[in-house]
């Protein structure tokens, strides 16, 4: 299958990682976890006005931190550590890792007992297909009804059971249209690690690499130095 290339548009991504066993003390007393997300954030612009604390009900109740110049957002709750980037092809790979590194600092350093067991990441890419049509990369994957072909676009999704030897968990790619472009492509792409044989050191490369065999899998390439 030839390999059709992407253009990135922009990207958003969203980290989650899952906790052993519910933080209870640390959102309890959270004074600890405040001076530790300014100490470790405060290179990427937080200050007292980033930090914010909610509890609608306990199991939304949050301790977040926001560096708005980078349109981030690190986010403790009782079962794990959100962070989400909405302009990452802006921020760039470098300084996301980096951000994510230090949020986990930051909540180590508040509570050591906390230990994540699973990291799962939400990758968003917005692309302009190079060379051909959104029916045309659809029409690889997918048969279109008699009487719909004229009246409708398809999505398609796949679920991968992933490789228990990289320490790779079921995860999936999604690709979706983006209304009203004849070559915009929606791509969206869930992976998912073992914490204990993927560390946060390592993340980065993991993600990298499963988004890469991912594009391979069903015939496509992102432009490379592009909204990623």
């Amino acid at each position: 299958m030839d390999k059709i290339l992407l253009k990135p548009l922009r990207s958003e991504i969203q980290y989650l990682g899952r906790f052993a066993n519910l933080a209870f003390g640390l959102l309890a007393t959270p004074a600890a976890l405040y001076q530790s997300l300014l100490k470790h954030l405060a290179k990427h612009g937080a200050t007292l006005q980033s930090l914010k604390q909610e509890a609608p009900t306990l199991s939304d109740a949050n301790i977040s931190c926001l560096l708005a110049e980078l349109s981030a957002n690190s986010q403790v709750r009782l079962d794990r550590l959100e962070i989400s980037f909405l302009r990452f092809h802006e921020v760039g790979a470098e300084i996301a890792h980096q951000i994510a590194l230090d949020s986990w600092a930051a909540v180590h350093e508040a509570d050591a007992s906390i230990t994540v067991v699973e990291h799962t990441i939400g990758i968003t890419i917005y692309t302009q297909i190079q060379g051909t049509s959104y029916d045309q990369v659809i029409g690889r994957y997918v048969k279109m009804p008699p009487g719909l072909q004229d009246a409708a676009h398809a999505g398609v999704a796949f679920y991968l059971s992933g490789d228990p030897a990289r320490g790779e968990r079921p995860g999936g790619i999604v690709l979706d249209r983006l209304i009203g472009q004849d070559q915009g492509l929606l791509l969206k792409v869930t992976a998912a690690f073992d914490a204990e044989r993927v560390p946060f050191n390592t993340l980065a490369q993991a993600t990298d690499t499963y988004l890469t065999q991912c594009l391979d899998l069903v015939g496509l390439v992102l432009d490379q130095g592009e909204g990623q």
